[in-house]
């Protein structure tokens, strides 16, 4: 597995669906960085700019217990929930 970012959505939006939370990223929306040792927010485009991480892992739903990774190369991969 390569580096990864956790996020969440960012400014107290929240979704229950992998169909939302694509839209979202895919408007370049906000979402906050929360994995340890990671701060801040980023959308899409920064992430595509930066260049860094492999994956972005989304915790969205109730508290964040649902899970699903957004990699360069997909549009998006629902892991659980």
């Amino acid at each position: 597995m390569g580096k990864y970012i956790t996020v969440q959505p960012a400014y107290g939006r929240e979704f229950n669906s992998v169909k939302a939370v694509l839209e979202s990223w895919n408007a370049d929306q906000d979402f906050a960085a929360i994995g340890f040792g990671q701060h801040g927010y980023l959308n899409r485009l920064d992430w595509v700019r930066a260049g860094a991480e492999d994956s972005i892992e989304v915790r969205y739903g109730k508290n964040g217990m649902k899970v699903m990774v957004i990699t360069k190369d997909t549009k998006g991969v629902k892991l659980d929930g």
